[in-house]
């Protein structure tokens, strides 16, 4: 739940500041480099679900996801795998 709220305040603190879809903290630029190393973390990703990945950041709520989770790759990738594969994750 906690991680929930981080996400939430985050998001309406840079509603409030302003930034963009290209400069600010969560614009498609950082996300597309998070999903890079995330891509070189693990090699054995498949191109469907990076390509997948890439397509989510378009929505605002994705990007800051991303953003949030890109201290932890692992993490980051089960969030992906979750939403490329809905019905097989429990």
């Amino acid at each position: 739940m906690e991680f929930w709220k981080k996400i939430c305040s985050e998001a309406e603190r840079d509603a409030i500041e302003g930034n963009s879809d290209i400069h600010g903290k969560y614009c498609m630029p950082n996300c597309i480099a998070v999903l890079r190393r995330l891509r070189k973390k693990f090699p054995s990703m498949d191109t469907s679900v990076y390509g997948f990945a890439i397509e989510s950041i378009k929505d605002p709520q994705n990007r800051i996801i991303v953003m949030c989770l890109q201290d932890s790759m692992h993490d980051l990738l089960e969030w992906i795998m979750s939403k490329y594969y809905p019905n097989e994750r429990k």
